[in-house]
């Protein structure tokens, strides 16, 4: 990918991103590449990523897109029904990474404040 970057992540870094994995599960040599394979394959590519993180459905979707009505009217996850916050704190508070940090909160102040999976869960119950 062409382009002047502030930031380049570590070797380190890069092999245990979620994107290099998803790119190894389906043979995908650089990000150029996975790239253009979304936009040559919509379905093929939302279908892939909602299997790779794993997301949990309250109803499953029957279709992962319906452009019938036209690009600009496309329907997602059809007929699905997930809940956001569910996937993205409460069944991690409820597994191994309840201790993990989930957030770092930075205030105008300078204050900061750090949460975990549980803590988050605690707070996003109230």
């Amino acid at each position: 990918m062409a382009g002047d970057f502030i930031w380049t992540p570590e070797p380190r870094m890069l092999e245990r991103a979620n994107l290099t994995r998803f790119m190894r599960r389906h043979g995908i040599a650089d990000y150029d590449q996975v790239v253009a394979r979304s936009i040559a394959d919509l379905e093929w590519f939302w279908k892939s990523v909602d299997e790779d993180l794993g997301f949990e459905w309250f109803r499953p979707y029957t279709r992962v897109l319906d452009s019938s009505a036209g690009i600009a009217h496309t329907r997602w996850f059809v007929d699905g029904r997930i809940n956001i916050a569910h996937n993205c704190v409460d069944r991690h508070a409820a597994s191994w990474r309840r201790h993990k940090l989930a957030l770092i909160w930075e205030g105008e102040d300078g204050r900061v404040a750090r949460l975990t999976f549980r803590e988050l869960s605690l707070q996003v119950a109230r």
